[in-house]
C-alpha cells in the first residue's frame, strides 16, 4: 500500500503515513531489495513463482495504471501462503497486532 491509500483509509494527511514503511524500510533494507528484485524478475518473465504454483502477471506488459497493479502482484506473490515471519511488511503487522492488543489492555 503506498502512503496515499494509507493516509486515505487512515484519515491523516498524506505525508504522514509515509513515515511507517520508510522506518521500516531502514531497518530492514533487503525486504527492498528483495521486493525490487522481484518485481524485475517479473518483469522479465512475466510471471512469479510463488509457494507451490506459478502466478502469470501479463499487467506487467500494459501501460502505467495495469502495468503498477502487477507490480504488486510481482511482490507479493512471492510472501502469500507462507507463514508469517519478520521479513515482510504485512507479516509485520500480523505479528504486532496482537501484542499492540494486549498491551494496550495493560
Amino acid at each position: 500500500m503506498r502512503a496515499t491509500g494509507l493516509g486515505q483509509r487512515l484519515s491523516i494527511p498524506t505525508g504522514e503515513p509515509q513515515v511507517i514503511p520508510d522506518a521500516y524500510f531502514e531497518g530492514f533494507p533487503n525486504v527492498q531489495a528483495y521486493m525490487e528484485g522481484a518485481v524485475a524478475d517479473a518483469r522479465e518473465r512475466l510471471h512469479r513463482d510463488a509457494v507451490r504454483r506459478r502466478r502469470q502477471i501479463p499487467e506487467l506488459a500494459s501501460r502505467a495504471a495495469v502495468r503498477q497493479a502487477g507490480e504488486r502482484q510481482a511482490m507479493n506473490a512471492g510472501i502469500q501462503k507462507r507463514r508469517p515471519t519478520s521479513s515482510s511488511w504485512p507479516s509485520c503487522v500480523l505479528i504486532a497486532s496482537p501484542r499492540i492488543a494486549v498491551a494496550r489492555r495493560v
